[in-house]
């Protein structure tokens, strides 16, 4: 019963993930122009070139008791990057996603979420 509750829990994440970036990449891109102006109008500064890559990390069992879970995950997100970066990426800037497993060990969930909190290029986990 509790495994279902889990696994319940990551097919949720895994979907609310994918339909975030299904969201954010179906957005209007916006012209330089408009950018510009606005981060103008709101700061009084212009917003500097946008990052070349948009780097995510993932954290999911992909050995042990929830591999099945976990992989399946990690393809779900891989579809949605994939699909985003076809698309010209968010803004012009490539997703990449930093792959962790988790291998179903909380002492390695709480390892791997450290090392991403500590990375300045990850801007948002999903797991």
């Amino acid at each position: 019963m509790k495994k279902d509750r889990i696994a319940y829990k990551i097919v949720y994440c895994i979907l609310l993930t994918i339909i975030v970036l299904g969201l954010v990449s179906c957005a209007p891109k916006a012209t330089t122009e408009e950018t510009a102006s606005v981060a103008t109008e709101e700061s009084g500064v212009v917003a500097t070139e946008a990052p070349k890559t948009i780097k995510l990390g993932f954290i999911a069992p992909m050995t042990g008791n929830g591999a099945f879970w976990g992989i399946r995950g990690q393809q779900a997100v891989q579809i949605a990057v994939d699909e985003i970066n076809a698309q010209g990426g968010i803004n012009g800037a490539m997703v990449e996603v930093d792959y962790q497993d988790d291998r179903t060990d909380k002492t390695e969930v709480a390892t791997i979420m450290k090392r991403f909190v500590e990375d300045p290029e990850i801007i948002a986990v999903i797991g």
